[in-house]
């Protein structure tokens, strides 16, 4: 439990790993891993992670944000940094396995994971990375590169990376491992994306204990990789939960790193709170942070000394700089506790805080902390959802403006349960209320709005209507059962929409408080027909997934592909990409009128080709887990129409003939596509953790 006098000072205290935990994290992330054969045949394997699209040197409008992020010389340009906190125990896989089965979904993620040791509190974790399919070679080097492109893609200049172990001369360990393999991810994918190491000296870590030599020794390696942040030719060095080390054994970590190591470096602590330290910590530091809170309540826009606005004139006016924290939420089970972050309002708090107090750096608290619910990073809970705010907000902290909207965008937040309901899993330990904002039960609509007009919410069948204003505007209801949904209505169109991919239930089957997202500009529509048309030819519209999905390969002619994230198809090794879909009857008194194919090719730089595919109707008499290269349908039937995806991770959406579908409409149907060519598309299956990335078929009648 936080101790009452942190809760009142609006410190959360750090939930981080205890030595147990931490002992099993090294031991998992150790394990062999088999790559299996099937994967070197093929002629491009099955990618990594999903990413947005890196910011360029040139800027391009980016159809996933409301704005136009400027160019990333622009945002670098900056004197303000924004570092995100990556913790070393929990990169995008820990055994290289498909997300349907890897260790976080067997163990973290499973409340009788690991023999059962989470089962009290309904296992470790609620959410997850986004997942992807076994990778050859050096896997996690790709995954952290993967990261790095997804916080460059979003504006933000590096990490802040939490070190858990630091090793002996001679000796290494799985985390230590992981802190050189970013520090190499980061000079290898971007030079401009920077590093500062945050060695954890906190009350449940190894580093509480170690001694100022080995702390050096460690840093100073660090400190040599180009990656390394630096000011004045000196590393920063940012340990967490400083206090725990008095100055004086700090200033001998740096005056060792700087005489015995050649490696120089200024300090930059986190405190769990400044005011206590900032006297004494004062004359050997370069900066200073907290951890923040994460609450509206105490994240407050008061100008008072002891408000947080308030707080970061005081460490200003002792010569240091500031590092503001940036938070979502704060939901931890294993602890116990969760504090209200009504919705996005406090992400929201924290920025304006950022802006107004002149904070020189901000630090997204955290990127894949997932045991504190408080991840920014793409994740299946949230999607971008919460990177593609932040990166409104960085953009108007960094350049001092206010970045105009060029695209109508609408994100939902809310809980999958109201906060009281309990769970159906016999979870002893539920999670309690840690003081600040009262808990509620809300559904949020965060509109980024070209103009004014109004936003629809419909929540278990209820739909409330809210007037929003031009720019950034918000629409709070009550949270129910049910589905939820909401769209951007002007003039009579629908300008965005978009259906939340989680329902709410009062029966939950374990206890889970932390906040989902989804963007209309990821997960669903913008720019819908006139209101004059709609209102002509009244239309319905019906979205499927496919049932099943897998491809054959003749790479690889015994292959079975059907649990894999990503399809392919090519002509030349021949590969061709099979996903059955249910179609349903014709509404009473109308007909099909349109269909389309919407896919999203993988983040791999060849998945996009240069070839259009064949998109053409199938035998049905394959499964996905059988489906191979000698069994796989004849594709005979009707040609429905071409799919043309030139470009690596972008959505693509194609017409197929309304007339060759009508006469198949309630039956079950395979849609293949075929490949000419010898560059093959790669593009998402239905087993992609996140429904924004698998395949659609649209089909409206009218």
């Amino acid at each position: 439990m936080i101790p009452h006098a942190l809760l009142r000072q609006g410190q959360p205290r750090p939930a981080r790993p205890t030595r147990r935990l931490l002992k099993r994290l090294a031991s998992v992330l150790a394990l062999p891993v088999a790559v299996p054969v099937a994967a070197a045949t093929l002629v491009a394997p099955a990618s990594a992670v999903a990413t947005a699209p890196a910011a360029a040197a040139a800027a391009s409008p980016s159809p996933f944000l409301p704005f136009d992020l400027p160019a990333k010389a622009t945002l670098r340009a900056s004197s303000r940094k924004v570092f995100a906190n990556w913790v070393v125990s929990l990169p995008v896989s820990l055994d290289n396995q498909a997300p349907a089965n890897d260790y976080y979904q067997r163990n973290y993620l499973n409340p009788m994971g690991e023999k059962g040791v989470h089962a009290a509190y309904g296992g470790m974790l609620r959410d997850r990375p986004l997942g992807r399919a076994p990778l050859p070679g050096n896997w996690r080097l790709a995954d952290m590169k993967t990261e790095v492109r997804q916080a460059i893609s979003e504006g933000i200049d590096g990490f802040t990376m939490v070190v858990y172990t630091l090793p002996p001369a001679g000796k290494s360990d799985r985390l230590w491992d992981n802190a050189k393999l970013m520090m190499q991810a980061a000079a290898e994918v971007d030079p401009g994306f920077k590093i500062i190491p945050m060695p954890d000296t906190s009350g449940g870590s190894k580093l509480k204990l170690i001694d100022a030599g080995t702390m050096a020794m460690r840093m100073a390696e660090l400190s040599k990789y180009s990656s390394a942040y630096k000011v004045g030719g000196k590393m920063v060095l940012a340990p967490f939960t400083a206090e725990n080390k008095a100055p004086s054994w700090w200033s001998s970590v740096m005056t060792t790193m700087a005489n015995t190591h050649k490696a120089p470096a200024v300090l930059f602590p986190l405190f769990q709170d400044e005011r206590k330290w900032r006297a004494a910590f004062a004359p050997i530091t370069y900066g200073m942070m907290n951890w923040g809170t994460r609450n509206p309540v105490w994240t407050n826009l008061s100008t008072a000394a002891g408000a947080p606005i308030g707080r970061v004139g005081a460490v200003h006016a002792s010569g240091d700089k500031w590092m503001a924290p940036i938070s979502v939420q704060d939901s931890r089970p294993r602890s116990g506790i969760y504090w209200e972050s009504e919705n996005t309002q406090n992400l929201r708090n924290s920025w304006e805080i950022a802006r107004k107090s002149g904070a020189d750096m901000a630090q997204l608290a955290t990127w894949n902390d997932l045991p504190e619910g408080s991840g920014m990073q793409p994740s299946v809970k949230h999607g971008y959802s919460f990177l593609d705010i932040n990166a409104y907000y960085l953009t108007w902290y960094k350049t001092g403006v206010q970045p105009a909207i060029k695209r109508d965008a609408v994100y939902l937040t809310h809980r999958k349960q109201p906060v009281a309901v309990k769970p159906t899993f016999k979870q002893t330990k539920l999670m309690t209320h840690g003081g600040g904002s009262p808990a509620r039960n809300t559904v949020e609509a965060l509109t980024f709005s070209r103009a004014a007009g109004t936003v629809q919410i419909t929540v278990g069948g209820t739909t409330t209507s809210c007037a929003v204003d031009a720019g950034v505007d918000t629409c709070t209801v009550p949270l129910r059962t049910g589905t939820v949904s909401a769209k951007l209505v002007r003039g009579g169109a629908t300008v965005a929409s978009l259906k939340s991919p989680f329902s709410v239930t009062n029966t939950p089957y374990v206890q889970d408080l932390e906040y989902v997202g989804s963007s209309s500009l990821r997960q669903g529509t913008t720019a819908s027909a006139p209101a004059s048309e709609s209102r002509a030819t009244p239309t319905t519209s019906t979205t499927l997934t496919p049932t099943a999905d897998s491809y054959a390969n003749a790479g690889a002619p015994a292959a079975k592909l059907g649990s894999g994230s990503s399809l392919a198809a090519q002509g030349s090794p021949a590969a061709t990409s099979y996903l059955k879909f249910t179609l349903p009857k014709a509404p009473a008194g109308k007909t099909l009128r349109s269909a389309t194919l919407r896919v999203r090719t993988t983040n791999l730089a060849s998945a996009g080709s240069a070839t259009a595919k064949t998109v053409k109707l199938a035998g049905n008499g394959w499964t996905e887990a059988g489906l191979t290269w000698p069994n796989r349908p004849a594709v005979t039937g009707a040609t429905l129409g071409s799919l043309s995806a030139p470009k690596a991770n972008t959505v693509y959406t194609t017409t197929l003939s309304a007339a060759a579908l009508r006469s198949v409409l309630g039956t079950q149907v395979t849609v293949a596509v075929t490949g000419a060519g010898a560059d093959g598309v790669w593009f998402w299956s239905r087993n992609h953790a996140a429904a924004g990335y698998r395949p659609h078929l649209e089909l409206t009648f009218g």
